[in-house]
């Protein structure tokens, strides 16, 4: 098969214009997810509702301190158990180590 010089240049020019067509695609598609990732979600999204702009992060008129629930005690915990009062020996019951197996 014998193709002429300009079936070859005709040939060669179409394959340019179709990998110029790609790239162009392939830049648009670029940008167009560089848009949406960078302002275009939000410029999609509902309109922001109007209010203030800027929030002030300590404002004393209305934050109140938090009042603790119930406070630690500064004593230590042996202390508060050694005021617990001891009752004595527990109920003597008729049953054996046996009746509930090896431990």
């Amino acid at each position: 098969m014998t193709v002429s010089w300009s079936a070859y240049r005709r040939a060669r020019r179409r394959s340019r214009q179709a990998w110029a067509v790609l790239a162009l695609a392939a830049a648009a598609a670029l940008a167009a997810l560089g848009w949406f990732f960078t302002a275009g979600q939000f410029a999609l999204a509902e309109p922001a509702p109007a209010g203030p702009t800027e929030v002030p992060v300590v404002d004393p008129r209305w934050m109140k301190p938090v009042i603790p629930v119930n406070r630690v005690p500064g004593a230590r915990a042996l202390d508060a158990l050694e005021k617990l009062p001891v009752k004595g020996r527990a109920a003597q019951a008729d049953y054996t180590r046996e009746d509930f197996g090896q431990a």
